[in-house]
């Protein structure tokens, strides 16, 4: 059994940060998932993201699923004025 990490399934990982928030959006590689043999959904993804303790994201965070390929894991930061 191989470990699968999510760069191994993503096309890009990127940290995006405003005045109200900071998240994460990955644009998954679907055929990777698929070469894999994997069989994992967006959903999967999100639970493991947000389930994931080396992320260390707060309680309330959620996970979006935007267009077919792209997982979006919201976060609040707290803006430091």
């Amino acid at each position: 059994m191989e470990k699968t990490t999510l760069g191994d399934i993503a096309e890009y990982i990127e940290e995006m940060y405003t005045p109200q928030q900071c998240y994460l959006s990955v644009k998954l590689d679907l055929r990777a998932i698929e070469a894999l043999q994997l069989g994992l959904t967006n959903e999967d993804i999100c639970r493991a993201l947000i389930n994931c303790k080396k992320l260390k994201l707060k309680t309330g965070v959620r996970c979006k699923v935007r267009r077919c390929r792209r997982v979006v894991v919201l976060s609040v930061c707290v803006s430091v004025q």
